[in-house]
């Protein structure tokens, strides 16, 4: 009988499993990273509606009960890695088009952080890699972000200052990339986010069924005091 090889006391074929980064590992640490950058100067609200409920009474009844202040969009994407060794992410190209509608640029982000390993993530994030290494990307750099004939589009990650996205078969360049720390330094000089409240749309009869923008984050700012 073979015995399989273990790590860390798991089954190697177990650990390969488990191993993978997931959307609520990024989300959740990096959500953490940017509440506790901001928190010193504002209070941080981070509101994340179910597609139920997001359907249901719509983005803009969502934003229009909020205080005043200020809302910033993020949508994480999951790393994957191909044989070139870049990450991937995989951009929803109908959900694209939805949050154009919405937000005005410097609102609205896609969350790139290219740690596809649990056990890489922790040793990166112990060592401040994992905020830095992170990129945010404004839907509006999306080179050719209003097209439609495509599904999906691929973004490959190169590093953090840049990506590239596929239109449709080769890769084109993703102008501008942010980080963690350039988001903090515009919130606090009020030049990123969609003033809140916002004016809520009259809702008219037999309305076309809301169509959905994706699995986002809104991060409610507004300053102490």
């Amino acid at each position: 009988m073979t015995v399989p090889p273990y790590i860390y006391g798991i089954p190697a074929g177990v650990w390969r499993y488990i191993d993978r980064t997931t959307e609520k590992t990024i989300e959740t640490n990096y959500l953490s990273e940017l509440s506790r950058a901001l928190s010193s100067q504002f209070v941080v609200t981070i509101i994340g509606p179910s597609r139920a409920k997001e359907s249901d009474v719509g983005f803009d009844a969502i934003m229009a009960g909020l205080p005043p202040g200020y809302v910033l969009a993020l949508q994480f994407k999951k790393p994957s890695i191909r044989k070139d060794g870049y990450p991937r992410f995989t951009l929803d190209v109908s959900q694209l088009q939805v949050l154009l509608d919405r937000f005005s640029r410097n609102e609205a982000f896609f969350v790139l952080a290219p740690f596809t390993r649990t056990t890489g993530f922790i040793i990166a994030h112990r060592n401040g890699d994992f905020v830095r290494e992170t990129a945010l990307v404004d839907i509006f750099d999306i080179p050719f972000g209003r097209k439609t004939s495509q599904r999906s589009r691929t973004i490959r990650y190169i590093a953090h200052n840049r990506t590239q996205v596929t239109d449709p078969r080769r890769y084109i360049e993703i102008e501008r990339t942010r980080s963690l720390s350039e988001i903090v330094s515009s919130v606090m000089e009020g030049r990123m986010g969609k003033k809140v409240p916002v004016e809520q749309r009259v809702e008219r009869p037999n309305r076309e069924k809301r169509r959905y923008g994706g699995p986002n984050f809104y991060l409610h700012i507004s300053r102490r005091g």
